[in-house]
């Protein structure tokens, strides 16, 4: 008896899963580095991180771990990782306009780094989804029913 061979990975989804997870490992080695005092930073930068508050922190983090998560999803063949790209797009957004207008946020970020970032978000989640439309990713259950369903177990392929 033979298992099914596992799908084979886009070189996109490589990339896209190695950019998150890098992406990931500078911000905390850069916010380490912040918070230590390692990096000098202008007047503009010292007070916007001096008046970050715990909704900053929270609302950064849950961007973090559910980018994170899309890009663990997204490795995986997961069509959930759909869900948690958009998830943290929207929130990134919603957060970034906040920001703008009440923590000053272009003081620190030039607006053209923020709309950039958007658009790779917004571009992910396009690609994420035609993978699902082609089938590419599936849901947590579907890649088990379709390894039974295959021919090595038996059953008929539909």
């Amino acid at each position: 008896m033979t298992t099914p061979a596992q799908p084979k990975r886009p070189k996109w989804v490589w990339i896209i899963v190695v950019w998150y997870f890098v992406s990931l490992l500078v911000t905390l080695v850069s916010l380490y580095l912040i918070y230590k005092g390692a990096v000098p930073l202008s007047d503009d930068d010292k007070s916007y991180y001096k008046n970050l508050g715990l909704l900053d922190h929270l609302v950064t983090a849950i961007v973090t771990v559910t980018n994170g998560a899309g890009a663990l999803y997204l490795f995986r063949l997961r069509k959930e990782a759909l869900v948690c790209f958009s998830n943290a797009l929207l929130l990134s957004i919603a957060w970034g306009f906040w920001s703008i207008f009440h923590e000053h946020l272009l003081r620190v970020v030039p607006l053209p780094s923020l709309i950039l970032g958007w658009v790779i978000r917004l571009l992910v989640c396009r690609y994420v989804s035609r993978l699902i439309d082609k089938g590419v990713l599936l849901a947590r259950g579907a890649q088990q029913v379709a390894q039974a369903d295959g021919p090595a177990s038996g059953g008929s392929a539909p």
